[in-house]
């Protein structure tokens, strides 16, 4: 298990490349771990959380200024 935090910032990106960051965070929230990420996407937002519970990731959504950020760590 890894101690590491980190901040990706996918505002600007297409949709696509949104996505497979946010499976690759995922993964590595599944191995310890802290992930911060931020979208200007709704959708990538509300995809994360069922993903995230099916590998019992904690993951915390919150609405800032118009993007959303996504916090994923190890519960």
């Amino acid at each position: 298990m890894t101690d590491d935090s980190s901040f990706v910032d996918l505002c600007g990106m297409d949709l696509p490349t949104q996505m497979k960051h946010v499976n690759e965070s995922l993964k590595e929230a599944s191995q310890g771990s802290t992930i911060r990420l931020m979208t200007e996407h709704q959708m990538l937002a509300t995809y994360v959380l069922p993903k995230a519970l099916e590998i019992n990731v904690k993951c915390k959504v919150s609405p800032v200024q118009e993007n959303w950020k996504i916090e994923l760590s190890i519960k």
